[in-house]
């Protein structure tokens, strides 16, 4: 009997951590918004005024950062973002955003007219300009593993998760982000990206990394 109760425990854990697994898959997809097909030139030029802001912001709080997910794909492709996309997609390294007092974290993009929430969830910070929210600075934070030693997704929900649950958590080898990183044209900027080009893409979209994935606005 007690044999059965602990098979029918182990079920139910092994059930309920294929339910949070699944969640967060579903979630993260559903993170970011989606978008029209193609935007204004209004929107680009906010857009880029924004992303010379946050970087500035990144640069003077000494933090790593680098162009990721449809971003990179924009910067590969476009030496901008996708023709649809209103937001900016950048990565950043836990252990350095840690040693930052969280209210100077919060301050610093306040004083360059920028407002900053965090999503604790999925572990990304949102960034918007205070008196416009049509554009979008996406944070997302990743940190080294210490058991995988591999980079993987922070926040609540992955915490949640074994290590190795890769697709949930976009795991990706720790030297596509050694410094010093390459940089890439990006709106007329020049910024960090990861090593080896795409080889990232195949971590943080491996079942569709080889092809462009546009919004279902576009193939209407």
């Amino acid at each position: 009997m007690n044999l059965l109760k602990m098979r029918r425990k182990r079920v139910g854990f092994l059930l309920l951590i294929t339910i949070i697994v699944l969640f967060i898959i579903y979630s993260t997809q559903k993170s970011y918004k989606e978008e029209d097909c193609t935007v204004s030139e209004g929107v680009q030029a906010k857009l880029q005024d924004l992303t010379k802001k946050v970087i500035e912001v990144l640069n003077i709080l000494k933090l790593t950062n680098f162009l990721c997910y449809t971003s990179l794909w924009g910067a590969l492709k476009y030496n901008g973002p996708m023709p649809w996309q209103s937001k900016l997609e950048l990565c950043l390294l836990n252990e350095e955003v840690l040693k930052i007092e969280e209210a100077y974290f919060i301050k610093s993009f306040k004083q360059h007219g920028l407002i900053l929430s965090y999503d604790s969830g999925n572990g990304v910070y949102h960034v918007t300009n205070v008196d416009d929210n049509s554009c979008e600075a996406l944070l997302i934070v990743f940190e080294e593993d210490s058991i995988t030693h591999q980079i993987r997704r922070v926040g609540w929900k992955n915490r949640l998760l074994p290590p190795d649950s890769c697709e949930a958590l976009h795991c990706f080898p720790p030297h596509l982000v050694s410094l010093p990183l390459p940089t890439h044209n990006f709106m007329k900027m020049k910024l960090p990206v990861p090593r080896e080009e795409i080889e990232i893409q195949k971590y943080l979209f491996p079942n569709s990394w080889w092809r462009e994935v546009e919004p279902p606005i576009c193939k209407s």
